[in-house]
């Protein structure tokens, strides 16, 4: 079963019709009070046990460690609406199964993601990222190549720039790295080097990253010396190598040797430079979608 509200999926998985019985008795009218709130947090989570949306009033929700988190409640029914949100099937139900008169919007960052053609998406390197992306509760916004240069970017978190394949070629907006964004490259489109971060890059074929920073934020979760599987299987990635530029945080490289850094950080004009070599979204596992969430959840 499925929910659409603004290109945004949500997908029943596994959550039963007990559920639903459960929504009916647990989005009740309750008496009026002067503050929209969620209340009782979760121990160590930005979430909370319940929350209270009331009449003709708006509520940023978060269910973190939830598939599906930060979303905007926007209460039209003309009631006070008590949302059960301490389990993630409680959460899920509503999303799934919220009253007439409630709207949805998701409340995570504003993205803007660049693909070669956004009336023609690769199924490998752009629809995988862009799907997850929404799931998450992100705003994303996709453009063609021929729109990066003019676009604004005032009230985006980032610009993510699509790879062009498993090999290098140069993206044909001049001086992308000084648009004024935060941006995640999924390739090295600037001179091989990628965004000023490095001398020169290559493509390589790996499946598995180490750890090189445990403690930098995209790591987040992570251990200085964790190795993962970010692919199902071996396969090109874009990564950069040899003199890393003044500046610029390697956080993972290859595992098996620390010539291709495969997540890297520099800031450029105030603005956050990230790469990211796994660029083939069909296959990317757990680990590498949590690390790829890190990134996002940085927001501006």
């Amino acid at each position: 079963m499925f929910l659409i509200f603004k290109n945004k999926k949500l997908v029943l998985l596994g959550i039963t019709f007990v559920f639903f019985l459960f929504l009916i008795g647990s989005s009740i009218v309750v008496n009026a009070q002067s503050t929209s709130v969620c209340v009782n947090q979760v121990t160590g989570l930005n979430r909370f046990e319940k929350c209270r949306v009331n009449s003709n009033d708006v509520l940023v929700i978060y269910a973190e460690g939830c598939e599906y988190d930060s979303y905007k409640v926007v209460n039209e029914t003309g009631k006070d609406l008590f949302i059960p949100t301490r389990t993630c099937a409680e959460w899920n139900s509503f999303l799934l199964y919220h009253p007439l008169g409630v709207s949805l919007e998701p409340a995570g960052p504003n993205i803007v993601f660049n693909a070669i053609n956004k009336n023609s998406l690769s199924s490998t390197y752009e629809t995988p990222f862009i799907d997850k992306l929404e799931e998450w509760g992100c705003s994303v916004t996709v453009i063609s190549d021929g729109e990066v240069a003019g676009y604004n970017y005032s009230d985006i978190d980032f610009l993510i720039i699509r790879p062009p394949g498993d090999t290098y070629t140069a993206h044909p907006t001049a001086g992308l790295n000084n648009l004024p964004v935060n941006i995640i490259s999924h390739s090295r489109h600037t001179s091989r080097i990628d965004l000023g971060m490095a001398s020169n890059s290559g493509s390589a074929s790996f499946s598995s990253w180490y750890i090189a920073d445990g403690s930098h934020p995209l790591s987040a979760n992570y251990n200085t010396g964790d190795t993962l599987s970010v692919y199902t299987s071996s396969a090109a990635q874009q990564a950069l190598y040899s003199t890393l530029t003044s500046g610029t945080s390697t956080v993972a490289w290859r595992n098996g040797g620390s010539y291709y850094k495969a997540l890297a950080e520099r800031t450029s004009g105030g603005y956050r430079r990230i790469h990211w070599a796994a660029h083939r979204g069909n296959i990317l596992t757990a680990d590498g979608w949590d690390l790829y969430r890190n990134m996002v959840g940085g927001g501006s």
